[in-house]
């Protein structure tokens, strides 16, 4: 069973906090995200030159297949798009029988 103290709520903190008190916070944390973009930066230099080039390489092969992503959802709205104006008239059609604008003949 969880212990009420370990609830966290944002509301109940931030009404504690006075505009001051919340300013620092921020700033704090705009310090820290900082340190953490720069640590992610400063990994990256640190890395050797073999692993610095398969860095690269992956990233390489990352924007091509984010290329080929965007142009699979290019493709995949265009052939939805034609399928939906093929779909319209089957739509109509039930539409229409549904709510008894016509009558269906039985065969």
């Amino acid at each position: 069973m969880s212990n009420p103290k370990d609830n966290f709520n944002v509301a109940d903190l931030s009404a504690a906090l006075s505009a001051g008190d919340r300013a620092d916070l921020v700033n704090v944390l705009k310090n820290q995200l900082q340190d953490l973009t720069g640590k992610h930066t400063n990994l990256l230099e640190n890395l050797s030159p073999n692993v610095k080039r398969r860095v690269e390489v992956l990233r390489e092969i990352q924007s091509q297949h984010d290329d080929l992503e965007a142009n699979f959802f290019e493709e995949r709205d265009a052939f939805e798009a034609k399928y939906q104006m093929l779909y319209q008239p089957l739509y109509t059609k039930r539409f229409d029988i549904v709510n008894g604008v016509v009558e269906v003949m039985v065969q």
